[in-house]
């Protein structure tokens, strides 16, 4: 072990995309040292997109991570991407991060996603700071720039080193800590969170060189004060500036936030070792794990307690990486961000070592969907593992069997997230799949009543079947389900058979009647019929039961049912228009409007068949900027022009005997 946990810094890079973040993690790598060439995302040599889908499709789908020694500091680079159909890994990266180190690009300025991941260092606690790249770019509007970082961030944004042009002209920063009127409005800030100090301040006018240069480390660490810092990470200005503010300003573990864990306690750095694993990549050669320790140290060859199974892993070397390249080391440190490789028995979120669990990585809802079928009778066996291998690679990625439509369900953050993975899976295992729309799990209920008899009778060769039943049928409240009553008096129908009636009734629920869905909602009173002393049996009587409910469901306006969603849509404030006109197309019910730090959010009741292509329909309108969550609310009867459809292709289904 070369390094100790204060010299440790633990920077996750964050932003929207094209802002640079793995151009600007490489050219830290290149002025370091630890590289010999600068890697360059258009050719594909960069240490951090190393993925064939990365270095096709030219920027970042998985989280990475890298290292380097500045003037005997130890950065640990977490590279994230910058696009929300992986945003989950960004999640990811912010638990193993003490850093934030959002990335704007100068020309096009605040993204959504640096918005997004803004909020999400807020909630876990981590300092920030602000890399403002490209500034070589032409039409680069600093000072605009400027205000409006101050205005969507807060004031305590501050340069600590401010490009001296922008566009061509652009070679060099200044110090901005130099400029009097700038170390003025540091000042300020700084000594917010102290009040002895700030009084002395006040009092003074100024304070001295040893108390600003701890008011500013103070500053940062409790979020009042972001350095900003000015870069061009293809041409490798400004870059030895940020390592410098880096190692200079920002916090080591030691110094930052404590983390707490799942109870809410403090993971005190020098307490007994506890790790938490954040990423698992799963390779032709087994599981990598990638953890960061928060507490105490560990030695490799070693066993390791799994708090959330209880299990002893074994572990040989531990691992640094630079991209995908490891670097075997015997020994960790709080604070350090390693790989564990080979071992199968631990998901990302899991507590390693001793103590409480820390807390689960939360990542966003995947909101789209897709259904999945093998390609090949050989890839049958093969899909299941293929998946889970994807599902435990991406926390963002879900997969379920729908009972209902007997489907297998892929689920993601986009069509994009999901046509990437997939890829992704045939390329590795060559398994392949059929991919269509869910079916939606519409509902048949009725709106009418209904008062029928239904006798079902079979005398004719071997063994006779007599059963006959009187019903009366009509909705009941959403919800119920079932409502099942026996009225029968006098004995026209013995009690031992009114559960068969009962039965043959559920039957024909689940299968459905007028459109093959299942029927919900109704109440169901028997009151009459008839049996034969030697022909009833319960068979005789489930099929009456069915009998008399098809009969009674075609007199009682029958009906479908179709889901409805709560939809939060959060747009640029430009695009609000355009998506209230489509969501009207949608057949929406509007839910209001409000303003937060992301954009407008519009919110409205959405039918599930009117989301199935909303993913992709956003990102057109939206040019990408646009984002959405949706969570089942209720069932409401689906327009009759809307059900006529579907209910003709069941009937002549079942016409052709399919």
């Amino acid at each position: 072990m070369t390094h100790t946990p204060e010299a440790i810094r633990n920077l996750v890079l964050v932003g929207h995309a094209d802002s640079g973040k793995t151009s600007l993690a490489e050219a830290i790598l290149h002025q370091t040292g630890t590289v010999g060439r600068l890697g360059s995302i258009q050719a594909g040599t960069t240490v951090l997109d190393y993925t064939e889908e990365e270095k096709t499709k030219q920027h970042s789908i998985n989280l990475a991570v890298a290292h380097c020694d500045y003037e005997g500091t130890r950065i640990n680079i977490i590279d994230t991407p910058g696009y929300p159909d992986f945003f989950g890994d960004t999640h990811c990266g912010i638990v193993a991060g003490d850093i934030a180190c959002l990335v704007i690009n100068a020309k096009s300025g605040i993204g959504l996603n640096t918005r997004k991941a803004w909020k999400l260092a807020d909630k876990h606690g981590l300092a920030k700071m602000i890399v403002v790249n490209k500034v070589d770019m032409d039409n680069v509007d600093l000072d605009a720039l400027t205000e409006s970082i101050r205005e969507a961030f807060g004031t305590g944004c501050v340069w600590f080193r401010r490009p001296n042009a922008s566009g061509g002209a652009y070679s060099e920063n200044t110090d901005a800590l130099a400029d009097p009127d700038q170390r003025e409005a540091l000042t300020e800030a700084a000594v917010e969170i102290d009040e002895a100090l700030m009084e002395k301040y006040l009092e003074e006018g100024e304070i001295s060189e040893e108390e600003f240069q701890q008011a500013l480390r103070k500053g940062i660490i409790a979020g009042a004060v972001v350095p900003m810092v000015g870069t061009s990470a293809t041409k490798e200005i400004g870059i030895k500036d940020l390592l410098e503010v880096v190692k200079t300003y920002m916090p080591s573990p030691l110094q930052a936030k404590p983390r707490l864990d799942a109870e809410g306690k403090e993971v005190k750095p020098d307490g007994p070792f506890r790790a938490q694993a954040f990423k698992v990549m799963v390779g032709d050669f087994g599981a990598q794990t990638y953890i960061r320790v928060f507490a105490g140290e560990t030695k490799g060859h070693s066993s390791v307690k799994n708090l959330n199974t209880g299990k002893e892993e074994r572990v040989g070397d531990f691992q640094f990486l630079q991209g995908k390249t490891p670097e075997p080391v015997g020994a960790l440190v709080a604070g350090d961000i390693a790989v564990i490789p080979k071992v199968e028995g631990i998901s990302a979120g899991h507590t390693l070592g001793e103590g409480k669990l820390m807390p689960e990585i939360e990542v966003p809802t995947p909101m789209v969907k897709l259904a999945v079928t093998p390609k090949t009778r050989a890839d049958e066996t093969k899909l299941r593992p293929a998946l889970d291998r994807l599902e435990r690679e991406d926390l963002t990625f879900k997969t379920e069997r729908n009972d209902e439509t007997n489907e297998l369900i892929i689920k993601g953050m986009s069509l994009l997230h999901l046509e990437t993975l997939l890829q992704r899976m045939k390329e590795r295992t060559k398994v392949e799949v059929e991919r269509h729309r869910p079916k939606v799990a519409y509902r048949e209920t009725i709106r009418g009543t209904a008062d029928t008899r239904y006798r079902h009778k079979k005398q004719s060769g071997g063994a006779g079947e007599f059963g006959e039943v009187a019903i009366r049928m009509s909705p009941a409240e959403r919800g119920e389900g079932l409502v099942f009553e026996n009225k029968v008096v006098g004995g026209a129908i013995s009690a031992s058979y009114i559960p068969a009636v009962e039965k043959g009734i559920r039957q024909c629920m689940e299968e459905g009647v007028i459109a093959g869905y299942k029927f919900v909602d109704v109440k169901i009173e028997v009151y009459d019929g008839k049996e034969h002393p030697v022909d009833s049996k319960e068979a005789a009587f489930i099929k009456a039961g069915r009998g008399a409910f098809r009969q009674g469901v075609e007199q009682a306006k029958p009906c479908l049912l179709e889901p409805i969603y709560e939809v939060s849509i959060t747009v640029p404030d430009q695009y609000t228009g355009d998506i209230m006109g489509d969501l009207a197309r949608r057949r929406s019910q509007p839910q209001g409007m409000e303003q937060s730090e992301e954009g407008t959010v519009i919110k409205a009741l959405v039918p599930e068949v009117e989301m199935q292509t909303y993913s992709q329909d956003l990102r057109s309108m939206t040019s990408g900027e646009g984002i959405y969550e949706m969570r089942f609310s209720h069932y409401e009867f689906l327009p009759p022009d809307k059900a006529a459809p579907l209910i003709e292709a069941y009937k002549k289904a079942r016409e052709e005997g399919k």
